[in-house]
C-alpha cells in the first residue's frame, strides 16, 4: 500500500531532520510565542540547529486568538518552517459544526461560549481562507522513524482510508462516512433500539444531576458509529461502549476513549495529542472531563504502550481559559514540544525535561484496553530519515512545586 494509495493528501511524508512536535494550541497564542522562544525558534520561526516544527492539530478553540495561531502556523508551513495535521477541532469547522468554544468563527455570540470571553473573533472575509487552509492538512505525518496523528494511529482505520477514493473534502468525506455508517447499524437494528432506550431520558441528557442509567444500545450505537469512520477514529480516537454512564463536555455519554496505545506494538513510535494530558495535577471535572482518566497513575514524561512506544504532547492549555479566572494562582495547565530525535519536552512555562519509559510500559493505573492494534502498511513511511538515537535519555531537570517563571523573552511575530 503506497501513499498515494491511502488517498490524496490524507499522509504525508515529514522532512528529515530533528523535529519539535507542538502539541494542542487551542488559541493560545501568547503561551505559543512563548514556547518557541523558549524552543530557540526565532521571529522567522527559524532555528539555529535547522530544527522543523510539527504541530498536532487543535489549533484553535476556547482559547483568546485563535485566529492569531491559525495565522501564525500558517505562515510557518508557507514559509517551509513547520508542517501540520488535522485535529478533531478544525474538522468541526469543516463540517460547519457549533460546538463548545469555536463561536469565534462563526460569530454568532451564542450564550453558551461567552465563558471563553474575552477573545479575538474570525473577520468573516477570512473565514474561506481559514477552511481552505484546513482543507489542505493532512490526517497523518509519516517517515521512517517516527508517525504522528491527531488522536489514533489504528490498523482497520488506515486500511479503510486506503479504499477511499481520493479528491474531495473531508468535510464531505467525513458526512459520506457518517451517512454509510448509519445506513449500516439501521439495517442491523442498532439504530431501532437506541431511539427506544433515548425515550424516557433524551430531555436529561444535559443535567449533571439526573440519576442516569446506563442506556446500553446508546452506548453501543455510539462506539460503532465511530469506529465506522476511519476519519473520526484517526481525529478523535478508539472508543467502546461505556461500563456506566459519565457527564462530560456538557452531557452524559455511554461510549468512552480508550488506551489504544495498551495495543500497540510495532517498532515505530507515533506521537499524538487530543487527550488533556496533565503536566501538574488538574481539576478534571472542572474543564468539563468526567470521563475517566487515562493517564491515571502514569507520569507525565512517561512513554505509553507495552513497548513504550507512543507519547501524548497535549497538556491541558485548551483549559487555560478557565485558570485566567484566578489570576492569583499560577496556571498548571502547559503547551509543550517534543523534541525529536531527542525525546526531550520544552514547555511553555520553561521548564525543559527528559521523557521517561521509551522502550518499557509506564506504571499504569486502571486499565482501558483498547480493540485495536496499530499498524502502517509497507511502504507508506515514504523516504528513509537521518537514523533515530536510541541513546540514553537527558537527564530531566527538577521542576519545583509551586508557581514557575515565565521565560525571559517571549517571540513578538
Amino acid at each position: 500500500m503506497t501513499q498515494k494509495e491511502l488517498g490524496e493528501g490524507m499522509i504525508e511524508t515529514l522532512p528529515d531532520g530533528p523535529l519539535d512536535i507542538v502539541g494542542d494550541v487551542h488559541g493560545e497564542l501568547d503561551a505559543l510565542l512563548a514556547l518557541l522562544a523558549v524552543a530557540g525558534y526565532d521571529e522567522q520561526g527559524r532555528h539555529p540547529d535547522g530544527r522543523h516544527l510539527v504541530f498536532l492539530g487543535d489549533l484553535v478553540d476556547r482559547g483568546p486568538d485563535s485566529p492569531g495561531v491559525v495565522r501564525l502556523v500558517q505562515r510557518l508551513i508557507d514559509g517551509g518552517r513547520a508542517s501540520c495535521i488535522l485535529g478533531n477541532h478544525e474538522l468541526n469547522l469543516l463540517r460547519g459544526e457549533r460546538k463548545a468554544g469555536n463561536d469565534w468563527f462563526w460569530n454568532e455570540n451564542t450564550a453558551h461560549d461567552r465563558r471563553y470571553h474575552p477573545w479575538n473573533w474570525a473577520d468573516p472575509a477570512a473565514g474561506p481562507e481559514m477552511l481552505a487552509f484546513f482543507e489542505r492538512l493532512p490526517l497523518a505525518l509519516v517517515r521512517s522513524d517516527l508517525r504522528i496523528v491527531h488522536a489514533a494511529w489504528h490498523e482497520p482505520s488506515m486500511v479503510a482510508l486506503s479504499a477511499l477514493p481520493t479528491g474531495g473534502d473531508f468535510g464531505e468525506l467525513f458526512t459520506r462516512l457518517d451517512d454509510d455508517a448509519d445506513r449500516l447499524l439501521e439495517s442491523r437494528g442498532v439504530v431501532a433500539q437506541a431511539k427506544h432506550e433515548k425515550a424516557t431520558w433524551r430531555h436529561h441528557f444535559a443535567d449533571p444531576e439526573v440519576d442516569m442509567p446506563m442506556l446500553h444500545a446508546v452506548g453501543q450505537l455510539d462506539e460503532d458509529r465511530q469506529m465506522l469512520n476511519p476519519v473520526r477514529v484517526l481525529t478523535s480516537g478508539v472508543e467502546r461502549r461505556a461500563a456506566q454512564p459519565f457527564f462530560a463536555s456538557g452531557q452524559w455519554r455511554f461510549a468512552e476513549r480508550v488506551r489504544w496505545w495498551d495495543d500497540y506494538t510495532d517498532d515505530v513510535p507515533v506521537v499524538v495529542g487530543h487527550y488533556w494530558r496533565q503536566f501538574l495535577p488538574l481539576d478534571r471535572k472542572a474543564l468539563g472531563k468526567g470521563d475517566p482518566d487515562l493517564f491515571d497513575g502514569v507520569s507525565p514524561r512517561a512513554w505509553l504502550g507495552p513497548r513504550g512506544r507512543v507519547f501524548c504532547v497535549d497538556f491541558s492549555v485548551g483549559g487555560r481559559w478557565q485558570e485566567r479566572k484566578s489570576p492569583d494562582t499560577a496556571p498548571r495547565s502547559r503547551l509543550g514540544l517534543l523534541r525529536w530525535p531527542e525525546k526531550t519536552l520544552v514547555l511553555d512555562t520553561g521548564e525543559m525535561v527528559g521523557t521517561v519509559g521509551r522502550g518499557s510500559a509506564p506504571r499504569a493505573g486502571r486499565t482501558a484496553p483498547a480493540r485495536c492494534r496499530a499498524w502502517l502498511p509497507a511502504g507508506a513511511a515514504g523516504p528513509r530519515s537521518r537514523p533515530r538515537s536510541d541513546g540514553q535519555l537527558p537527564l530531566p531537570l527538577h521542576v519545583p512545586p509551586g508557581p514557575l517563571p515565565r521565560p525571559a523573552a517571549v517571540l513578538r511575530w
